[in-house]
């Protein structure tokens, strides 16, 4: 992750237009550019976005974006998730170019170049600017945490960390999923609901990832 030129504020009408697969996002007037995606980070957010697409648009629910598409929230507040979803009530959010206000779930997929700005910037950015729920997900660990705003906004608090054996539950919205599936390395199971009472989630992350299936 390279911060560029920190003494400059950075605009939405500055940001270049590579077409080499990087990330450009501004975070209260920084730049910050991240690398293409690995081809196992775009599986898993494959997966993620099948389930929540059926689950949720499919339904009349909610959309559910990928990137690329901005959230442009000022000229310095810009930003690319890995997934967003909108409420079909605040569909008037969305314009061409993308988001212009705070989606009501955004997701974030970890990738070994991204961890601090996903776990830290991001994290903050996002409470900041009232995304009700965020979601990251871990293909190390083979977990999703999932987080909501305290009352009254500008942070958050954890409301479950799903790993293996585990199914996920948003606190938004009526969506409810197995881990597994999402980091199979195979082409098997595909990811599917099923009719049953979700385990409690885990109330920390563990002290060490667990090891990855063969």
């Amino acid at each position: 992750m390279d911060r560029n030129a920190p003494e400059k504020i950075w605009t939405y009408d500055d940001l270049p237009d590579t077409g080499d697969g990087r990330r450009f996002e501004i975070l209260d007037g920084a730049l910050y550019v991240s690398p293409s995606p690995s081809a196992w980070h775009q599986e898993i957010l494959k997966r993620l976005f099948r389930i929540i697409d059926r689950e949720l648009e499919g339904k009349g629910i909610a959309k559910v974006f990928f990137a690329p598409l901005d959230v442009i929230l000022s000229p310095t507040r810009v930003v690319v998730p890995d997934l967003f979803v909108v409420r079909m009530e605040r569909m008037s959010i969305l314009e061409q170019r993308g988001a212009i206000e705070a989606p009501d779930l955004v997701v974030e997929v970890l990738s070994p170049s991204n961890i601090h700005h996903d776990r830290v910037r991001k994290r903050r950015f996002y409470a900041r600017n009232k995304v009700r729920e965020y979601w990251i997900v871990d293909p190390a660990a083979e977990a999703i945490e999932v987080l909501t705003l305290i009352e009254g906004g500008l942070s958050y608090q954890q409301a479950g960390w799903f790993a293996a054996g585990d199914r996920v539950a948003s606190a938004t919205f009526d969506l409810e999923f197995d881990v597994d599936p999402i980091f199979a390395k195979d082409d098997g199971p595909k990811p599917v609901l099923r009719a049953t009472k979700p385990r409690q989630p885990r109330a920390k992350r563990p002290r060490r990832a667990p090891k990855r299936r063969a």
